[in-house]
């Protein structure tokens, strides 16, 4: 079984291949904004390396989000295009579900954030029974200020998440942090998940993939804003 691991959510992006969910080769891209001139090239050079044809794939995995607006639209449309063209399966992954599955395997309650703007974050909550245990989600996927956030901490809970960039100095003692260097989601997190979802034949529609926004862009939000103020006095 081959497969393609697409992580695009964070401005440093990483595309692996797995064969029977081990990964065999993998490439780093730089930023975010180029992920749409680098990642095919990567991908086919990839493939190439592997020796690998692309209708030999069977199943592409892809970061749906949130994180990088530019990078989960670059990601999510090369996962959809690539799966049509190939006849292979996709299986669109969430960042939160991502950074849960790369956690220490002894961590039993687990926050992954990440950042949302406008001092806000996206943010979920993970728990394990037992060590070892797969995490599992104990409340939704959420977008909340910070402060908030911070307020539904409890003693020993495990922090991870390129949310930790906007935040990390303002928890306390409560919480464990992941070490700098492992906030981001990884392909290795990505390819745990990937097996897992295989076994029970989860995948994804390629027609109805999407990212996952939870909010409008920045951009977004300042363009709504704009128009919903009047240009000029209206005649009296």
């Amino acid at each position: 079984m081959r497969s393609i691991l697409m992580e695009t959510s964070c401005p440093f992006a990483e595309v692996a291949l797995a064969s029977e969910g081990v990964i065999v080769c993998r490439r780093h891209l730089s930023l975010a904004r180029q992920h749409a001139r680098d990642l095919i090239p990567t991908l086919k050079e990839l493939l190439v390396e592997q020796g690998w044809s692309a209708r030999s794939v069977d199943l592409l995995a892809v970061d749906v989000g949130p994180g990088s607006y530019t990078g989960l639209r670059v990601g999510v449309v090369t996962a959809k295009m690539f799966a049509y063209a190939n006849k292979a399966k996709v299986c669109g992954i969430d960042s939160m579900t991502l950074l849960a599955m790369g956690s220490p395997v002894d961590r039993l309650s687990i926050w992954g954030i990440v950042d949302a703007q406008q001092n806000q974050l996206y943010t979920q909550r993970f728990v394990r029974d037992t060590p070892g245990d797969i995490p599992r989600s104990t409340s939704p996927m959420e977008v909340m200020p910070v402060e908030e956030w911070t307020r539904r901490l409890q003693q020993g809970d495990f922090v991870t998440g390129p949310g930790l960039a906007k935040c990390s100095g303002l928890l306390d003692e409560r919480s464990t942090l992941a070490p700098p260097g492992q906030w981001s989601p990884t392909v290795d997190a990505m390819a745990l998940e990937l097996s897992r979802r295989s076994v029970r034949g989860e995948w994804d529609d390629p027609w109805r993939l999407a990212p996952l926004y939870l909010r409008d862009s920045s951009a977004q939000i300042r363009w709504d804003s704009g128009l919903s103020k009047p240009t000029h006095s209206p005649p009296t």
